[in-house]
């Protein structure tokens, strides 16, 4: 099986080279990523938790759906393609809302990422990959602050969901 590609970025996201995924994260090279912030009409969010095979925080929770960039993708087809892969969601980038960059450099060991966070109002049923996530909930923003006090959460879900509140909620 041929490795997945990502493109290896400037601070500004500005592509420099192109390396493989697990070089990427090795190295802690600056590359990106998209997560979409699903939640339904009433504004409660989707979490999950991480599938026990998962390269990385094996069996913590997680807000929304989080998608590496292959080499050449846009920000938008690689969110896209996370909601079909992850919660069977078939959407279009049109209907990703309230977008926003940050970066994650050196907040983990083995990810340094410039995310693009987008949110998604959706009021169907997840139907996730049980190769990448073992269950599913809907939580208020106050369940969610609980359960990642009380549970393993992953970082950069943490910092996406305070990301989102601060950009989103709170304007």
């Amino acid at each position: 099986m041929k490795e997945e590609m990502v493109d290896i970025v400037d601070e500004r996201g500005k592509f420099l080279r192109k390396a493989t995924r697990k070089k990427a994260k090795e190295n802690c090279l600056l590359h990106r990523a998209a997560r979409v912030i699903v939640t339904d009409k009433k504004g409660k969010f989707f979490v999950h938790k991480r599938s026990l095979s998962k390269d990385l925080y094996k069996g913590y929770w997680d807000l929304g759906v989080a998608e590496t960039l292959r080499s050449g993708d846009s920000y938008e087809s690689a969110a896209v393609r996370g909601l079909a892969e992850e919660f069977g969601i078939k959407s279009t980038d049109k209907e990703l809302k309230h977008n926003f960059l940050f970066n994650l450099r050196n907040l983990l060991s083995k990810n340094n990422l410039i995310y693009k966070i987008y949110k998604y109002v959706y009021d169907g049923k997840i139907v996730f990959n049980p190769d990448e996530i073992q269950e599913v909930r809907l939580l208020t923003a106050a369940e969610v602050e609980k359960l990642m006090k009380e549970e393993d959460f992953t970082p950069t879900g943490q910092l996406s969901f305070r990301k989102f509140v601060e950009e989103v909620m709170q304007k």
